[in-house]
């Protein structure tokens, strides 16, 4: 299983370093200071940016959301990947080799 060009189950993928990230509420809060900008993540997006603190090869991470949560593998996996690329898209995740 693919998901956009360049980030696939076996790619290596990692959270882009000099983010500040703090709770508020239900949501981690991100701050990109080089950016100027700031983002909002839910509870399934925080479990997804704290699995990427450290290199991790997407399939595993999957696999690990899978476990955690009641989510059909599938969906799971292309739900993972476009939220990947959102973040790859938006300048904060790094992939292996890209």
């Amino acid at each position: 299983m693919t998901g956009k060009p360049g980030l696939t189950l076996e790619s290596i993928v990692a959270a882009k370093q000099g983010l500040v990230a703090a709770p508020m509420d239900d949501q981690l809060v991100m701050l990109d200071l080089a950016q100027g900008r700031y983002f909002g993540l839910d509870d399934i997006a925080s479990a997804i940016w704290r699995g990427i603190a450290a290199p991790v090869r997407v399939g595993d991470l999957c696999d690990r959301l899978i476990e955690r949560y009641d989510v059909d593998p599938d969906t799971c996996r292309s739900d993972t990947l476009d939220f990947l690329h959102q973040l790859h898209g938006e300048g904060l995740l790094e992939i292996d080799g890209h």
